[in-house]
C-alpha cells in the first residue's frame, strides 16, 4: 500500500512540476522535440 501512495506522490509532483514549467515557457506550450520542428 505504501508502494502505491508513493507512485501516486510522484507522479503528481512530476504533473505540477511539468504546469510549472509550461507556465515560464514563452507562449505557454511545450517545446516540439528539442527543436527538430524547424523546416524551411
Amino acid at each position: 500500500m505504501k508502494l502505491v501512495l508513493l507512485t501516486i506522490l510522484l507522479v503528481a509532483l512530476a504533473a505540477v512540476l511539468l504546469g510549472v514549467r509550461v507556465l515560464f515557457v514563452k507562449g505557454g506550450r511545450f517545446p516540439s522535440h528539442h527543436g527538430s520542428c524547424r523546416h524551411k
